[in-house]
């Protein structure tokens, strides 16, 4: 068995992957989450009375916000003490170091946020789309023929947000 020293570049890079391999994995589990919660909330505002929609958007917009800042913080601290215990590789900047690793997951982070606002809004976006809508009556069987090749996505043009979603403002959409 060979067995090979690990120097201090192998160990900083293993450790900056390792911290971004957890956000992103975090992120992940946000993300499909976030799929499912933007299909029902979706589903709950084409039925809400128009006082209440962009309560019942924010109640669930603002929780899984409030994860993936949990995440990026994680993150940064993360990065920031791998900055810390190898100051020859950040230049003696830990700070500025681990900002700029995280770019990446913040970036992630805006990306995906007006994508959840138009599924959760319009019931389908980039990545989820309506394949059929069919009524619900109870008791009723409906059927549906499968496809044996996937449908192209629908042309989505530039996204018109509803009215109703402006009346709690826009400090709900950043990262503060």
């Amino acid at each position: 068995m060979v067995t090979r020293n690990r120097t201090a570049p192998d160990i900083f890079s293993a450790a900056t992957k390792a911290v971004a391999a957890l956000f992103f994995d975090g992120f992940e589990q946000v993300r499909s989450i976030g799929v499912t919660q933007a299909i029902s909330v979706h589903s709950d505002i084409e039925q809400a009375p128009l006082v209440s929609k962009s309560a019942r958007f924010y109640a669930c917009f603002v929780l899984l916000r409030s994860e993936m800042i949990s995440l990026l913080v994680k993150a940064y601290r993360g990065f920031f003490k791998v900055a810390i215990a190898n100051p020859s590789q950040t230049d003696n900047y830990p700070d500025l170091w681990a900002r700029i690793q995280l770019e990446r997951a913040i970036y992630a982070c805006l990306e995906w946020i007006p994508s959840w606002y138009t599924l959760a809004c319009d019931g389908q976006n980039q990545t989820v789309w309506r394949l059929a809508s069919m009524p619900f009556a109870p008791g009723q069987t409906v059927s549906i023929p499968i496809q044996f090749a996937a449908p192209a996505p629908p042309k989505l043009g530039s996204w018109q947000a509803p009215s109703w979603l402006f009346q709690i403002g826009r400090a709900y959409f950043g990262i503060g």
